[in-house]
């Protein structure tokens, strides 16, 4: 009976230390599903306000009734658009995003009007 007084206090511990050490991983897990769920929201959101974005600028070249700069404001955010005409009907856009919560991107484009299309993309 002499050697069984100390066993409860380091199994006790023990299993503490366990719980301790589950709970932990769990809320690690959740932040880190919670942190993609968030990226991956805000990337869908900025890709459809960009393609937005392009479709009312290539509609405002084909038509010839564009500005050179401006913005379009979304309830998620806005983004800022500058036109230039290179040559022979290619035009560079550089498309600013600003969403609501202050994550900001900026792209790149070259848009042919000959050929009507995006000849080349750069996500800066």
């Amino acid at each position: 009976m002499k050697s069984e007084k100390g066993f409860m206090l380091p199994y006790t511990l023990m299993v503490t230390f366990v719980v301790f050490f589950v709970i932990l991983s769990s809320v690690q897990i959740y932040l880190s599903e919670s942190r993609y769920l968030h990226e991956t929201k805000s990337y869908y959101i900025r890709n459809s306000m960009i393609s937005l974005t392009m479709k009312t600028l290539i509609e405002r070249i084909e038509n010839q009734k564009m500005k050179m700069q401006g913005v379009i404001s979304y309830d998620e955010g806005k983004v800022s658009y500058q036109i230039e005409l290179m040559d022979d009907g290619r035009y560079r856009i550089i498309l600013v995003t600003y969403l609501s919560y202050g994550q900001v991107t900026k792209n790149e484009l070259i848009y042919d009007q000959e050929d009507k299309r995006i000849s080349k993309w750069i996500e800066i």
